[in-house]
């Protein structure tokens, strides 16, 4: 097992009906709806903890390119709230498809929940992307 980042921080602005920068118009993404729906507050969508986990396999295993994922799955857990912080643990199961490795991760808010369950994804492990510097 592995760690792919000292973590993301789950980040939001809040503007007055303007959920649509993720064309997400559901209330639970404001403050107040999801304070009266038993969440606390307003939380983050699920597509942000699922694209930042997939982005940073691909960045840590893939060399930052999207060509090297070929499958993608995980099971939404809990939610994410704005500011907190999201940890991936990675498994390599030694499994191969032909040039792709199947790989399994779960990502958990840190010090908390799991918030990203069962992942599994083929990938292309060339590594992190050499800098270009």
């Amino acid at each position: 097992m592995f760690h792919l980042n000292d973590g993301l921080s789950a980040r939001a602005v809040f503007f007055p009906n303007a959920t649509w920068l993720c064309r997400e118009f559901h209330a639970i993404a404001t403050p107040e709806p999801g304070q009266k729906m038993g969440f606390g507050g307003a939380i983050m969508h699920g597509l942000y903890s699922w694209n930042s986990t997939c982005l940073e396999i691909v960045r840590a295993l893939g060399g930052s390119d999207p060509a090297n994922i070929k499958e993608y799955q995980a099971r939404f857990a809990s939610p994410v709230k704005p500011g907190d912080k999201l940890i991936t643990h990675v498994w390599k199961t030694g499994e191969k498809k032909g040039d792709f490795e199947e790989i399994r991760f779960v990502t958990q808010v840190a010090g908390g929940k799991i918030c990203l369950s069962n992942g599994r994804a083929l990938v292309k492990t060339i590594g992190p992307a050499k800098s270009r510097l």
